[in-house]
């Protein structure tokens, strides 16, 4: 992995919710479920982009309201 921008593209292809042959999205935890492995720079990569998220839309992670 290079640069920041690689780091979002590739979370984001990540995050593409599933969809079936007649193109309607698949909903559940069982089907759309993100893992990442990620090395120590990666890991703090993905901690600055959640504080952004959290500050920019205030969404907060971790959190179930």
């Amino acid at each position: 992995m290079g640069s920041e921008r690689e780091h979002r593209q590739t979370l984001g292809r990540g995050l593409r919710l599933c969809v079936n042959q007649e193109g309607f999205r698949l909903r559940g935890n069982e089907i759309n479920t993100l893992t990442v492995i990620a090395t120590e720079n990666y890991e703090e990569f993905a901690e600055n982009l959640q504080t952004e998220i959290e500050q920019d839309t205030g969404i907060c992670f971790g959190i179930v309201e």
